[in-house]
């Protein structure tokens, strides 16, 4: 075996290397003449491969499980414009993977005719919306308002409900993919695509609360690291009465409703109804609003402190 080529190869692999990292700022001549510093360095570098294969790997993972919730309801797949305009395909590939399987396995143990019955039949009547009290959404809640009597008798409102739906919906929209940046990526970022799936889902039952687990939770940490101020603190308390305190009046007030009282003051108990009525969506709105806070201050924050480093 030629030992010039084996050394001149060895050389020249380091050599590629040592360039494959410039991204790490480390200076390519003052390492060829050092193999040592070359094995480091090239060791570290391997780590962060594996590092972030990792983090790749552990990213797809949730992102199989919101294909395998998609299965049961629907609205999960509500995250896929967001992850798009991340440009995360792999993640946009695993939960219509998982989805397409969940699907043909639920083929498999059913039948065609079951299928077809739902998506053609089922689908379209779940998707109208509904004005139900036990919808959540904001399709339910502006039905709500259109026609208060179907709380209790269900149905929809009509071209009334869609006409204040749509532009709500589309004002949430806007405010997460304006919210998005494509640069980096945090938790509160994520936390306020989340919060957002049951307010603009056609149709979302009452005790959402295990979808808002992970904003609430990233709301709470920064409260009890400082980062919250008084009124955002302040908020978290409401939207805590919300999801607590004012179902149960609520549905207190459905079996056991106060008479009529003269003058205004029925207005304040029909008022009050109301309002324990629609707690869950004001609960949800106080969280994404909570969420969109916090992340706009925590990009000015970080913004304030790269200006004196560059101008440095």
């Amino acid at each position: 075996m030629d030992t010039r080529f084996v050394g001149t190869h060895c050389r020249q692999s380091r050599r590629d290397a040592v360039e494959g990292i410039a991204p790490h700022e480390i200076h390519v001549r003052q390492l060829r003449g050092d193999p040592l510093r070359i094995v480091a360095v090239t060791t570290e570098v391997d780590r962060d491969r594996l590092r972030r294969n990792r983090r790749a790997m552990s990213r797809e993972r949730p992102m199989s499980l919101v294909g395998a919730a998609a299965i049961f309801k629907l609205f999960p797949l509500a995250l896929l414009p967001y992850l798009v305009w991340r440009r995360h395909w792999k993640l946009v590939g695993a939960v219509c993977l998982t989805g397409l399987l969940g699907l043909a396995a639920g083929l498999v143990v059913t039948s065609l005719d079951h299928n077809i019955y739902y998506f053609r039949d089922m689908l379209p009547h779940l998707a109208a919306g509904t004005g139900y009290r036990e919808n959540q959404s904001l399709a339910g809640f502006t039905a709500r308002i259109c026609q208060p009597s179907t709380a209790d008798a269900g149905g929809s409102a009509g071209w009334c409900g869609r006409v204040l739906d749509w532009p709500l919906t589309l004002v949430l929209l806007f405010i997460v993919l304006r919210a998005t940046s494509r640069s980096s990526r945090t938790g509160l970022e994520f936390a306020l695509a989340i919060s957002a799936l049951p307010l603009i889902s056609s149709v979302t039952w009452s005790f959402h609360l295990v979808i808002l687990i992970l904003p609430i939770a990233l709301l709470i940490r920064l409260a009890f690291t400082g980062g919250l101020s008084r009124a955002a603190g302040r908020f978290l308390i409401a939207a805590w009465l919300c999801f607590s305190v004012l179902p149960g009046l609520h549905y207190l007030l459905i079996v056991h409703p106060l008479p009529h009282w003269p003058g205004p003051f029925d207005l304040v108990l029909v008022g009050l109804a109301r309002l324990a009525g629609e707690a869950y969506v004001i609960g949800t709105l106080i969280i994404f609003g909570s969420v969109w806070v916090a992340l706009r201050n925590s990009r000015q924050a970080a913004a304030e402190a790269v200006r004196p480093a560059v101008a440095a």
